[in-house]
């Protein structure tokens, strides 16, 4: 995982500022119109799945930017079994919006550095929603289904 993290960070500056207008103007929209309260969990999944493809995307690696939009098809199966914890969207996209600032500023190693940490902590958050909601211990898990 580190590797990629690198990799995405090191080649992304070449084309992030097109990207990173895009992913900025739909983050600001998340905030403007309340988005993250009223939008279905299907549009705050999209959103952030656009996020890290588009991101990944600027590094021009079909391999990876493959990997990622396998890895977003397990995540849109695990997450639809268990409740969204709007909170967490906040934070999260609040941490897109500062990695899309270091890529845009040029700050390689600091966005690298958030990247990593973004991960990380997403990862162990996915772990711990998905033990929860296989023991049955989820209360309310919710299940939605958009093709």
């Amino acid at each position: 995982m580190r590797r990629w993290v690198d990799i995405i960070t090191s080649t992304a500056v070449i084309t992030a500022t097109i990207a990173a207008t895009l992913l900025l103007t739909l983050h600001k929209q998340l905030f403007a119109d309340g988005g993250i309260e009223k939008w279905p969990l299907s549009e705050l999944f999209r959103a952030g799945a656009q996020f890290h493809e588009t991101l990944v995307a600027c590094s021009n690696n079909s391999f990876l930017l493959e990997a990622i939009r396998n890895v977003n098809q397990l995540r849109r199966l695990v997450e639809y079994r268990v409740n969204v914890d709007r909170s967490r969207v906040y934070r999260q996209s609040e941490e897109h919006l500062l990695l899309l600032d270091l890529i845009e500023g040029g700050d390689r190693v600091e966005a690298s550095y958030k990247l990593r940490q973004h991960l990380d902590v997403a990862r162990s958050q996915k772990l711990r929603d998905s033990d929860q909601a296989t023991s049955g211990k989820a209360a309310g898990v919710q299940v939605e289904v958009n093709v």
